[in-house]
């Protein structure tokens, strides 16, 4: 008799705690910003400057290359204005105006 009463308090047991796994895994997705952060850079100036977006991961990535670190840190503050708690990845290089790159021609 023991078994058959502990049987289906164990699948209770069970169902509850998969109904908790999946719950737990299903987080909505974080708004789609790239268009928006896209939209302020430009008119900010800041054209070289790429988005993207993992919204599973709540990340938006800025790329590119701008002459200076303020632009640098303003790209990053537009998009963090709009990202919300979404985590912004700056990984913008600063490419001084006139500077040689190596490997380009008459470069270093």
């Amino acid at each position: 008799m023991k078994t058959s009463k502990t049987l289906p308090i164990l699948l209770v047991i069970l169902i509850l705690t998969m109904a908790c796994g999946w719950a737990c895994t299903n987080k909505a997705k974080a708004p789609d910003v790239s268009a928006s952060v896209r939209q302020a850079l430009d008119q900010a100036g800041l054209r070289d400057v790429s988005v993207t977006q993992d919204r599973d991961k709540n990340v938006v990535t800025l790329t590119g290359n701008v002459a200076t670190d303020s632009e640098k840190t303003q790209a990053e503050s537009i998009a963090r204005s709009i990202a919300g708690n979404q985590v912004v990845s700056n990984e913008i290089g600063v490419r001084p105006a006139g500077k040689r790159e190596y490997g380009k021609e008459g470069g270093l």
